[in-house]
């Protein structure tokens, strides 16, 4: 899978981001991200979409290649960031794959690496449609799903439920071997939609949820288009907190 740039996150980029954002950017890489602590870093991939100063132009970058690193720790990570800044690469926004990979610097070449996908990882829910309703979305989900979730607000506009590890067999009513994994884990989730989306009738994104490659950002990280940090939310915040109250929590926690 080949990353992009596509032309909404360029336009919006320079619509959003200035000599403001660009410091706000570097202090809080500097002084404040926790790179979320809930998530294994083994075995998955991680891209950005970076504003270079060199060049003046935005672009997407796989971390791998900027650091020349094969795997991530979140000690890593923290320290690489601020590193990546002093040399003119400044995170919009950041991402590690929702999959977990044999060898994650090579996801995305010419070869079809499908065959090396370990294991599940996390599926995600998202009703892209406007914070309020996404509260509420997902809300409804929770009520009909038992496994184990987290509640994630992106720093935008929606708040995405993580399926934190997902058993693609429990979905499917059947094992399979290995090497068929990523074939049979497309259909898992393909179940997961429906079922979901029977169940409660919100209109889901499929594709969020089906997407084996699938990006999500990385909980603490910051959302630069709005100056917001990637913040995980508890099913009560999501009951007594308005979308107002969560938009301010999540900028004006950003140095703390």
């Amino acid at each position: 899978m080949r990353m992009k740039i596509t032309s909404p996150w360029v336009k919006k980029a320079v619509k959003c981001i200035d000599s403001e954002t660009l410091e706000i950017i570097s202090n809080y890489y500097a002084d404040s991200f926790t790179p979320d602590p809930m998530i294994s870093f083994k075995f998955r991939f991680f891209r950005g979409f970076y504003f270079d100063a060199n060049t003046q132009k935005y672009l997407w970058r796989s971390l791998h290649n900027l650091f020349n690193k094969r795997t991530f720790t979140q000690e890593k990570l923290k320290n690489l960031i601020p590193i990546g800044i002093s040399k003119g690469f400044f995170p919009i926004r950041i991402f590690y794959s929702s999959t977990q990979w044999l060898n994650p610097r090579e996801v995305g070449k010419e070869k079809d690496f499908s065959s090396f996908m370990i294991n599940s990882g996390i599926a995600v829910l998202e009703s892209d449609l406007n914070l309020e309703e996404s509260i509420i979305h997902a809300l409804q989900i929770d009520d009909v799903l038992e496994e184990k979730l987290r509640f994630v607000f992106t720093g935008n506009k929606s708040i995405h439920v993580w399926l934190t590890d997902f058993n693609a067999e429990k979905w499917l009513d059947k094992t399979y071997d290995i090497l068929e994994f990523s074939i049979f884990e497309l259909e898992a989730r393909r179940n997961l939609f429906g079922y979901v989306k029977d169940a409660t009738g919100i209109p889901l994104d499929s594709q969020t949820t089906i997407d084996i490659y699938r990006l999500i950002p990385i909980v603490g990280s910051l959302n630069a288009f709005t100056s917001s940090k990637v913040l995980e939310l508890t099913r009560k915040d999501l009951e007594e907190l308005s979308a107002t109250e969560i938009r301010e929590i999540s900028k004006t926690n950003l140095f703390k």
